[in-house]
């Protein structure tokens, strides 16, 4: 247990990761045989004048990421940037296991590549993208802008793939599974978690993409914290200790998420930061300010502690069916932007020193916080450190210069 005030000398760095990249069984069968995102991506094409698409990844053909020889080159290149761990994008659904409360969906990098890899000594964490899993690979006419608002909104059932809105006995199978699968492993990630009694101590993170999803699922706010501190219940009976439990907050969105009884807020980039941006393409500095003069205000705004996010990049295009005009209508349609390395290491630079003025405090109701880049390999949305053909490693050495 550590006091409320503290010194630190270094920072705790991760890179979101998302898990479409490897063949997998179900994915294959909603497309065709060895599909995977991949494929949206090489295929892209620029959507207007001075549009940068397609962007290659180095590692196409590389071993795959749920692989342990894929998942050690990735482990490699992200440690020897100055990062130290990995957030994984991580899904449950009941038409996983319907008979058993569900399963895991697209696990494959964490379950079969990273944790199997030799070099796994990375740090790395999960953050249940709990929403509904919804077929735009690429996607079609009438989706955008659509979202389910509860299960019985029926405006995408037709390309629904995975419902998002699961009930409480399918939360508490996912939740015992995170803790018996993953927390119990020696390089889980634990970070600074402020106490009731003003003490801080270490606690196993573990992130939620969507508030209002868990609320609706379960019926009510008072279902949704009982699943919240079964959650804990369950990782202290593991002797996995205490848990800090961290929302993705988009800007302005309070209710479940001020009553939701968690330990920090997050964004999982810019984009869910900022106001509207030019279209079709907003300049990577304008994003960069209004992100960044934000983070001042969010642990006031929340009344929990603030994990900030830096994003790399935005442009969702590859997920546009290439049929269809590209105009401003609603993900994954909409504004695009896009860092130089130089710019990128800015950014990093602007995190670094706002963890410095957080971490270095003498408040007694803050933490030090980690910091998340957006994204690893984010591909199908433009954001990501891992090695392109046009830059090659420049974003990954911008995060060497800053915190490696």
């Amino acid at each position: 247990i550590l006091a409320a005030s503290h010194v630190v000398n270094s920072h705790q760095v991760g890179a979101i990761y998302f898990g479409d990249w490897h063949v997998d069984p179900h994915m294959e069968a909603y497309n065709t045989e060895n599909w995977t995102e991949y494929n949206l991506v090489v295929n892209a094409e620029p959507r207007f004048e001075g549009h940068i698409q397609p962007n290659i990844p180095s590692w196409l053909n590389s071993a795959a990421e749920n692989t342990p020889t894929g998942a050690q080159l990735r482990i490699d290149a992200a440690t020897n940037a100055g990062i130290d761990f990995f957030l994984f994008d991580w899904y449950w659904y009941n038409e996983m296991n319907s008979s058993h409360y569900g399963g895991p969906f697209l696990d494959g990098a964490p379950e079969d590549g990273f944790l199997k890899a030799s070099n796994n000594t990375m740090g790395f964490a999960l953050m249940w993208a709990n929403q509904d899993w919804v077929d735009l690979h690429p996607a079609k006419a009438g989706w955008h802008g659509s979202y389910r608002t509860g299960p019985d909104d029926t405006r995408t059932r037709q390309l629904l793939m995975y419902d998002g809105f699961m009930n409480s006995s399918t939360y508490n199978a996912a939740l015992a599974y995170v803790v018996d699968k993953y927390m119990t492993q020696s390089n889980y990630l634990k970070v600074e978690t402020l106490q009731s009694d003003g003490t801080i101590r270490n606690c196993s993170l573990f992130s939620f993409y969507q508030a209002a999803y868990i609320v609706i699922g379960t019926g009510s706010l008072q279902a949704a914290n009982k699943v919240l501190a079964d959650f804990r219940a369950h990782a202290a009976a593991a002797n996995v200790g205490c848990l800090h439990i961290s929302l993705m907050a988009p800007t302005g969105l309070k209710g479940p998420v001020t009553d939701l009884k968690v330990d920090s807020i997050s964004q999982y980039g810019w984009m869910k930061t900022v106001g509207k941006t030019a279209f079709p393409y907003a300049q990577y500095s304008d994003v960069q300010k209004e992100a960044v003069a934000l983070w001042q205000n969010f642990t006031s705004e929340y009344g929990v502690p603030y994990i900030p996010s830096v994003s790399v990049a935005w442009d969702a295009s590859p997920r546009c069916i290439k049929q269809e005009a590209f105009v401003d209508i609603g993900y994954p349609w909409g504004s695009t932007w896009r860092s130089t390395p130089t710019e990128f290491q800015a950014s990093l630079s602007m995190a670094r020193d706002y963890l410095d003025q957080r971490c270095n405090s003498q408040s007694k109701t803050d933490i030090c916080p980690p910091l998340f880049i957006n994204a690893w390999n984010e591909w199908s949305e433009g954001a990501y450190l891992e090695p392109d053909e046009r830059e090659g490693n420049a974003r990954l050495e911008a995060v060497k210069a800053v915190f490696g």
